[in-house]
């Protein structure tokens, strides 16, 4: 066991010396007499040293035990450590701040008078934010591809049954319809790997993002499609009549609203916009 490990599993059954106010969100004031390791103790039911895993480094941050500095500025933290500086001007550390959970860097000011520590959102650059993007819209696909699949499997094993060589016209045009949405939803939840593998490192994932996010939303709508015409295929063959009318129109309600008028309801009522950053 290593000593940020040890330092982790004991760090809430360490004595807390005194409480810690936060006057403001990200500032936190110390006092010359109250050591860094005192300050986060107080904070210990708030922040874990884990998650400031991935922050970047503002200052110079103290090895647990002392000895070289772990991390220097600029660079990613990969352990988290907290540890007794020598004075606030030799040395710094890192101390999250349990009110700013979505933030990503800490800068610790040595003063005089004690400690200052300031919590800051780190610049994201431009590639780093175009990666992240890629990233969740490839899990939001695997969510959709998943369940289109075997959808458009179910469909295909259709006609090849007995019964389906004595239905109507009706439901083989349904059905031929409903398989070829549920192949168009297949072709367009699936290019945007193919257009990551086919462009990879030509410098165009802003582009590939871009396209990507229009295939996926097209996608959708004919997977929703899709759906829609499997259930009401499967109502005219259990039912037939005004039932499969109405399994129908309910099915297009039900999906209508839950993928696509509620989100874009939302999307009009925020005020926050994800504006690319600068790149360094």
């Amino acid at each position: 066991m290593t000593a940020v490990e040890d330092l982790a599993r004991h760090v809430d059954t360490l004595p807390r010396t005194r409480p810690v106010d936060l006057p403001e969100p990200g500032e936190l004031e110390l006092e010359q007499a109250m050591r860094p390791r005192d300050a986060f103790i107080a904070q210990a039911e708030h922040v874990r040293l884990r998650q400031s895993v991935g922050r970047v480094c503002a200052k110079t941050i103290s090895p647990y035990p002392p000895g070289v500095p772990a991390a220097l500025p600029g660079e990613v933290i990969t352990e988290a450590v907290v540890d007794y500086p020598r004075t606030g001007h030799e040395a710094g550390m890192f101390l999250p701040d349990p009110t700013a959970t979505w933030m990503r860097s800490a800068w610790l000011t040595g003063r005089c008078d004690g400690y200052l520590v300031r919590v800051n959102r780190a610049e994201e650059t431009h590639q780093r934010r175009l990666a992240r993007n890629f990233s969740e819209l490839l899990q939001e696909l695997r969510v959709a591809q998943g369940g289109v699949q075997i959808l458009f499997g179910f469909l295909l094993s259709i006609a090849f049954t007995d019964r389906y060589a004595r239905t109507d016209t009706y439901i083989r045009v349904t059905h031929l319809c409903t398989v070829l949405l549920a192949a168009g939803a297949v072709a367009l939840l699936t290019a945007p790997a193919a257009w990551h593998r086919i462009l990879f490192r030509q410098g165009r994932r802003e582009d590939i993002i871009e396209v990507a996010n229009r295939f996926a939303v097209a996608g959708l709508v004919f997977l929703a499609l899709a759906m829609v015409g499997t259930l009401l295929l499967l109502a005219e063959i259990t039912f037939g009549g005004w039932q499969s009318t109405a399994v129908g129109i309910g099915a297009a309600v039900v999906f209508g609203s839950l993928w696509f008028v509620m989100p874009l309801r939302e999307r009009g009522q925020t005020d926050f916009e994800d504006e690319p950053e600068q790149v360094d």
